[in-house]
């Protein structure tokens, strides 16, 4: 999970992804009425078929001084996955917006999970650049 689902925001001034899964749970994952290994299994599963990652490095070449508009980020999943994410941004040691999240809605019919449009407007501000968080 570390490789494909790991934290991208600072608990008490650290990346803490058992911070992060544990939140996961709580918010979402109890209510599956799943065991914690299956829903974090499932999740990974989902993850790794929306390929998401390679969309964001197609847009978003790594690098620490690259930066994209949240706008440009949300046109771009939207052209290649066909859905509307939810893209959350907070602020890096620089003092810069950095990614903070991006979010994909699902639902689950008739046997098989559909990635949806998600619901909830990005919060970021759409008039400055944001970061990618490297290290």
């Amino acid at each position: 999970m570390k490789k494909c689902w790991a934290s991208m925001d600072l608990h008490n001034g650290e990346v803490n992804d058992a911070y992060f899964w544990s939140h996961e749970w709580v918010r979402h994952g109890q209510y599956t009425g799943w065991s914690q290994g299956c829903y974090f299994s499932e999740a990974v599963n989902l993850f790794e078929k929306q390929e998401i990652t390679g969309v964001i490095l197609t847009r978003f070449p790594p690098g620490p001084t690259q930066t994209l508009s949240v706008r440009d980020l949300e046109r771009g999943v939207h052209a290649e996955k066909n859905i509307i994410v939810f893209v959350k941004c907070n602020t890096n040691k620089d003092d810069d917006q950095q990614l903070q999240e991006i979010g994909i809605y699902y639902r689950y019919k008739g046997g098989k999970w559909s990635a949806i449009d998600h619901p909830k407007q990005s919060e970021c501000n759409t008039n400055i650049p944001m970061v990618f968080p490297y290290e």
